[in-house]
């Protein structure tokens, strides 16, 4: 669930302007705001109610401050004998080769095509220990340029953040791409196919 669903589950409502995103619900006369001003990388929470903030609403807050890449998420680099696990275990050793950085199978490959090129298990070993690196998001030409349209709207965004991006998620678009990857990342890391 991204962060614009976990604030509708609590009856806020969104608003974009000026270079902020503000949430805000009313309880009769009372109104409690949350506001991330994106120009100052900034949370402010105003309310003339009590101050008090529920887990749920914290975990919002914190969400959309990490689809904004506010906060880094500590995360343990997985390998590639992490990544690739279950697929590599269900075979030999001998049987899977690297071509351009992409798993498959040894049989049919030449050992010029393949990445280790016939340093097979000393290769493989030393790979199978590396850090696994993601291969390039794949976008379409219009994909590319429609994000690009997005990129420079003076907001560090992601899909999710956008309807129409989001829209055009839901049809089919921006396939293997998580939509609160900030779009940014996604056109520095892309090949377009």
């Amino acid at each position: 669930m991204n962060a614009r669903e976990m604030f509708e589950e609590q009856r806020y409502k969104r608003n974009e302007e000026n270079e902020e995103i503000i949430y805000l619900q009313r309880f009769g006369s009372g109104y409690f705001r949350i506001t991330f001003d994106l120009s100052k990388e900034e949370i402010a929470i105003d309310t003339n109610m009590e101050n008090v903030i529920e887990s749920d609403l914290l975990q919002a807050i914190i969400k959309q401050a990490k689809e904004l890449g506010w906060l880094e998420e500590e995360q343990k680099q997985e390998t590639n004998l992490e990544h690739y696990f279950e697929y590599l275990s269900t075979i030999k050793m001998c049987d899977f080769a690297l071509i351009d950085g992409r798993v498959t199978q040894c049989s049919g490959t030449g050992c010029s095509e393949c990445d280790f090129n016939g340093d097979c298990i000393e290769g493989k070993f030393r790979w199978l220990k590396q850090p696994y690196k993601k291969l390039p998001y794949k976008l379409s030409q219009f994909e590319f340029d429609l994000l690009n349209a997005y990129k420079n709207s003076g907001m560090r965004q992601c899909i999710s953040n956008y309807g129409t991006l989001l829209e055009m998620y839901g049809k089919g678009h921006f396939k293997g791409i998580d939509t609160s990857t900030p779009i940014h990342e996604i056109l520095d890391n892309c090949k377009v196919v």
